[in-house]
């Protein structure tokens, strides 16, 4: 039972922070062009199956890692995007 709790708060500070950062991308959308938003798209689809290729098959990766990698993924898609 304390495992599931401490689980539903780590599930819940991750969804608090999923949802902040889509505001955050949302609105930093809205100010780029057609080409821009495409390219990022593109950039995150790449992301996306480099994620899912690191992760498929590791059942014991806990939770913590996987978020490290996904915020890992996002700094350097950033980092890319600023340095254009």
């Amino acid at each position: 039972m304390i495992q599931d709790s401490g689980q539903e708060k780590m599930l819940k500070q991750i969804e608090i922070e999923t949802a902040a950062f889509n505001r955050i991308i949302h609105s930093i959308l809205k100010v780029l062009t057609e080409e821009q938003r495409e390219r990022i798209y593109h950039n995150l689809e790449t992301i996306s199956l480099t994620l899912v290729r690191d992760m498929k098959d590791d059942s014991d990766n806990k939770l913590y890692n996987r978020e490290q990698t996904i915020r890992e993924h996002a700094l350097r898609l950033l980092s890319h995007e600023s340095n254009e």
